[in-house]
Protein backbone atom coordinates (compact mmCIF):
# COMPACT_ATOMS: atom_id res chain seq x y z
CA UNK A 1 0.00 0.00 0.00
CA UNK A 2 1.40 3.10 -1.02
CA UNK A 3 1.17 6.26 0.94
CA UNK A 4 0.97 9.70 -0.80
CA UNK A 5 1.97 12.77 1.02
CA UNK A 6 -0.82 14.78 1.88
CA UNK A 7 -0.12 18.16 0.18
CA UNK A 8 -0.82 21.50 2.84
CA UNK A 9 -1.72 24.53 1.66
CA UNK A 10 1.79 26.40 1.56
CA UNK A 11 0.58 29.66 2.90
CA UNK A 12 -1.07 28.93 6.51
CA UNK A 13 0.55 31.75 8.21
CA UNK A 14 -1.22 34.18 5.34
CA UNK A 15 -4.26 33.14 6.48
CA UNK A 16 -3.86 33.85 10.07
CA UNK A 17 -2.38 37.10 9.14
CA UNK A 18 -5.64 37.83 6.71
CA UNK A 19 -7.88 36.81 9.85
CA UNK A 20 -5.97 39.13 11.98
CA UNK A 21 -6.49 41.86 9.95
CA UNK A 22 -10.28 41.43 9.06
CA UNK A 23 -10.09 41.70 12.75
CA UNK A 24 -8.62 44.47 12.94
CA UNK A 25 -10.42 46.25 10.75
CA UNK A 26 -13.61 44.91 12.14
CA UNK A 27 -12.37 46.26 15.82
CA UNK A 28 -11.67 49.89 13.25
CA UNK A 29 -15.49 50.09 12.16
CA UNK A 30 -16.79 48.94 15.87
CA UNK A 31 -15.04 52.38 17.13
CA UNK A 32 -16.13 54.08 14.55
CA UNK A 33 -19.70 53.50 15.38
CA UNK A 34 -18.96 53.67 18.59
CA UNK A 35 -17.65 57.20 18.66
CA UNK A 36 -20.72 58.23 16.02
CA UNK A 37 -23.24 56.76 18.52
CA UNK A 38 -21.64 58.46 21.66
CA UNK A 39 -21.23 61.95 20.00
CA UNK A 40 -24.54 62.46 18.19
CA UNK A 41 -25.94 63.32 21.53
CA UNK A 42 -23.31 65.00 23.13
CA UNK A 43 -23.09 68.65 23.38
CA UNK A 44 -20.09 69.23 25.96
CA UNK A 45 -17.10 70.12 23.95
CA UNK A 46 -14.69 68.83 26.55
CA UNK A 47 -16.64 65.25 26.09
CA UNK A 48 -16.00 65.20 22.28
CA UNK A 49 -12.47 66.69 22.43
CA UNK A 50 -11.63 63.64 24.91
CA UNK A 51 -14.04 60.63 22.78
CA UNK A 52 -12.19 62.34 19.83
CA UNK A 53 -8.70 61.90 20.84
CA UNK A 54 -9.28 58.53 22.62
CA UNK A 55 -11.17 56.75 19.43
CA UNK A 56 -8.28 58.30 17.73
CA UNK A 57 -5.24 56.45 19.63
CA UNK A 58 -7.89 53.25 19.28
CA UNK A 59 -7.92 53.75 15.54
CA UNK A 60 -4.34 53.62 14.69
CA UNK A 61 -3.13 51.53 17.98
CA UNK A 62 -1.08 55.04 19.35
CA UNK A 63 0.67 55.52 22.16
CA UNK A 64 -0.38 58.86 22.59
CA UNK A 65 -2.92 61.63 21.31
CA UNK A 66 -3.93 65.23 21.52
CA UNK A 67 -6.58 67.73 20.31
CA UNK A 68 -5.93 71.47 19.84
CA UNK A 69 -8.77 73.90 20.02
CA UNK A 70 -8.06 76.88 18.41
CA UNK A 71 -9.73 80.25 19.84
CA UNK A 72 -9.84 83.66 17.77
CA UNK A 73 -7.13 84.43 15.40
CA UNK A 74 -6.17 80.86 15.33
CA UNK A 75 -4.00 80.69 18.02
CA UNK A 76 -4.43 77.23 20.45
CA UNK A 77 -7.20 77.62 23.51
CA UNK A 78 -6.98 74.41 24.98
CA UNK A 79 -5.55 70.80 24.35
CA UNK A 80 -7.11 67.55 25.21
CA UNK A 81 -4.82 64.63 25.92
CA UNK A 82 -5.08 61.11 26.06
CA UNK A 83 -2.88 58.17 26.40
CA UNK A 84 -3.52 54.49 25.23
CA UNK A 85 -5.34 52.36 28.12
CA UNK A 86 -2.05 50.42 28.62
CA UNK A 87 0.42 52.61 28.75
CA UNK A 88 1.24 53.20 32.49
CA UNK A 89 2.58 56.50 32.13
CA UNK A 90 1.52 60.10 30.60
CA UNK A 91 4.15 62.17 28.12
CA UNK A 92 6.57 63.99 29.94
CA UNK A 93 6.40 67.68 30.30
CA UNK A 94 8.67 67.95 27.22
CA UNK A 95 7.11 65.66 24.71
CA UNK A 96 3.82 67.85 25.67
CA UNK A 97 5.56 70.64 25.28
CA UNK A 98 6.78 69.42 21.93
CA UNK A 99 3.12 68.21 20.74
CA UNK A 100 1.63 71.66 21.66
CA UNK A 101 4.49 73.54 19.38
CA UNK A 102 3.44 71.11 16.63
CA UNK A 103 -0.25 71.43 16.83
CA UNK A 104 0.31 74.89 16.89
CA UNK A 105 1.96 75.08 14.06
CA UNK A 106 -0.52 73.21 12.85
CA UNK A 107 -3.83 75.24 13.83
CA UNK A 108 -1.47 78.43 11.92
CA UNK A 109 -0.49 76.58 8.68
CA UNK A 110 -3.45 74.34 7.94
CA UNK A 111 -1.06 71.58 6.63
CA UNK A 112 -1.11 68.09 7.77
CA UNK A 113 1.77 67.37 9.58
CA UNK A 114 3.88 63.63 9.73
CA UNK A 115 6.94 63.23 11.82
CA UNK A 116 9.51 60.38 10.80
CA UNK A 117 6.72 57.79 10.65
CA UNK A 118 6.15 57.96 14.07
CA UNK A 119 3.15 60.80 14.51
CA UNK A 120 0.71 62.45 12.41
CA UNK A 121 -0.99 65.23 13.01
CA UNK A 122 -4.49 66.46 10.86
CA UNK A 123 -6.16 70.42 11.18
CA UNK A 124 -9.57 69.87 11.77
CA UNK A 125 -11.62 72.55 9.37
CA UNK A 126 -15.27 73.55 10.26
CA UNK A 127 -16.75 76.67 7.97
CA UNK A 128 -13.45 77.26 6.39
CA UNK A 129 -11.95 78.09 9.19
CA UNK A 130 -9.67 75.83 11.42
CA UNK A 131 -10.92 74.70 14.41
CA UNK A 132 -8.30 72.41 16.19
CA UNK A 133 -6.21 70.07 15.28
CA UNK A 134 -5.79 65.84 15.85
CA UNK A 135 -2.33 64.39 16.71
CA UNK A 136 -1.31 60.93 17.62
CA UNK A 137 2.54 58.68 17.71
CA UNK A 138 3.72 55.78 19.20
CA UNK A 139 2.20 53.68 16.36
CA UNK A 140 2.20 50.76 18.41
CA UNK A 141 1.90 47.30 16.25
CA UNK A 142 1.24 46.59 12.49
CA UNK A 143 -1.66 46.86 11.71
CA UNK A 144 -3.38 47.23 15.17
CA UNK A 145 -2.49 43.50 15.70
CA UNK A 146 -1.95 42.23 19.50
CA UNK A 147 1.13 40.93 18.96
CA UNK A 148 4.42 42.26 21.03
CA UNK A 149 7.16 44.44 19.04
CA UNK A 150 8.65 47.56 18.28
CA UNK A 151 7.25 50.94 17.27
CA UNK A 152 6.21 50.80 13.99
CA UNK A 153 5.33 53.85 11.16
CA UNK A 154 1.92 54.89 10.76
CA UNK A 155 1.11 54.13 7.42
CA UNK A 156 -1.49 55.98 4.76
CA UNK A 157 -4.31 53.58 5.85
CA UNK A 158 -3.33 55.08 9.59
CA UNK A 159 -3.84 58.50 7.85
CA UNK A 160 -7.11 58.36 5.91
CA UNK A 161 -8.49 56.29 9.02
CA UNK A 162 -8.24 59.35 11.25
CA UNK A 163 -9.21 61.33 8.50
CA UNK A 164 -12.48 59.34 7.95
CA UNK A 165 -12.87 59.27 12.23
CA UNK A 166 -12.84 63.24 11.25
CA UNK A 167 -15.15 63.14 8.22
CA UNK A 168 -17.61 61.38 10.74
CA UNK A 169 -17.33 63.10 13.83
CA UNK A 170 -17.80 66.81 12.22
CA UNK A 171 -21.43 67.57 12.81
CA UNK A 172 -20.42 66.46 16.67
CA UNK A 173 -17.58 69.25 16.19
CA UNK A 174 -20.32 71.55 14.59
CA UNK A 175 -22.83 71.18 17.22
CA UNK A 176 -20.55 72.35 20.41
CA UNK A 177 -19.37 75.37 17.93
CA UNK A 178 -22.96 76.55 17.16
CA UNK A 179 -23.75 75.69 21.29
CA UNK A 180 -20.56 77.43 22.41
CA UNK A 181 -21.64 81.00 22.28
CA UNK A 182 -24.40 79.78 24.20
CA UNK A 183 -22.87 78.47 27.07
Amino acid sequence: MGERPVDLPSHPVVAVSEREETVSEQERVQALLHAVIALSIERDPDVVARTIVATAIRLVDARFGALAVAGASRRLRRMVTASAEDVPTEPSARDRKRVRATLIHLIEDRQPRTGPGCSVALPIDIDGRTWGGLYVEGKRRAGGAHGEGSAVAFDDFDESTLRLLLAIVRPAIENTVRLAPAR
